[in-house]
Parts: structure tokens; C-alpha cells; sequence
């Protein structure tokens, strides 16, 4: 069984709509009760997905700087932020659990995601 079965378009689909979560859950959750941290990390987080989505070489890519691969090794920077967030800035509760979640959710988009598109010759 292939593991590997989100293509970088599919990923950069996700990418936005994981950008948009990551700034307004906060929010809508009510984050931030163990401290302020928990709120803004998690915004500031979503502005620089945005951020490095735009410049990636994906389908949504705007500026297409950034090879896909680079993509994927700063999601894993991330996946290492929310992981040790909770921990660093001692978050319990709701604000431990939402970041536990994040990161989780980025390791197994980062596991489940192929590191080149698929030439459109393959699928003709």
C-alpha cells in the first residue's frame, strides 16, 4: 500500500484552507484561556503558511520560488512548533489539546503527501 497519496496540488488545496483554520479557530474555540500564547501562535502560524504557500511552487502557488520538497520540510518545522508550544509556554486544557491535534494533523499530511507533482502524462 502507497502511503504517499496527496499530490502537491491537493496539498496546496489544503495549505490554504488549513491557513484559514489555524487564524480564526483560536477564536471560535475560545484559545488562550492558560495563556494569551495560545491564541496568537496559532494565528501567527496560519499568516506564515499563507505566507510560504504563495511562494511555493504548487498550482497555488503565486510567486513559485520555494521547491515543493522545501515546502514540505518547513511543514515539518511547524508540526515541531505546535508540538512544543503546549510544553514551552505551559498550556493545559483546551489550548494543550487544540495544539496536540495540530500537530498531529501536520506530521500526517506531511506523511501522506507526494514530494513531486505527477507528470500529467501518467493520468492521460
Amino acid at each position: 500500500m502507497k502511503l504517499q497519496f496527496v499530490t502537491p496540488n491537493q496539498h496546496g488545496v489544503g495549505d490554504h484552507i488549513a491557513a484559514f483554520m489555524l487564524i480564526i479557530m483560536p477564536f471560535v474555540l475560545g484559545l488562550g484561556e492558560s495563556s494569551p500564547r495560545a491564541k496568537w501562535i496559532s494565528v501567527g502560524m496560519g499568516v506564515f503558511l499563507i505566507s510560504y504557500s504563495l511562494l511555493t511552487k504548487y498550482r497555488l502557488g503565486v510567486l513559485r520560488m520555494l521547491p515543493f520538497p522545501g515546502h514540505l520540510a518547513i511543514d515539518k518545522l511547524d508540526a515541531v512548533i505546535f508540538a512544543v508550544s503546549p510544553f514551552l509556554f505551559h498550556f493545559t486544557g483546551i489550548d494543550f489539546l487544540y495544539y496536540l491535534i495540530v500537530a498531529i494533523s501536520v506530521v500526517l499530511i506531511v506523511v501522506v503527501t507526494m514530494p513531486e507533482q505527477p507528470s500529467d502524462r501518467i493520468w492521460r
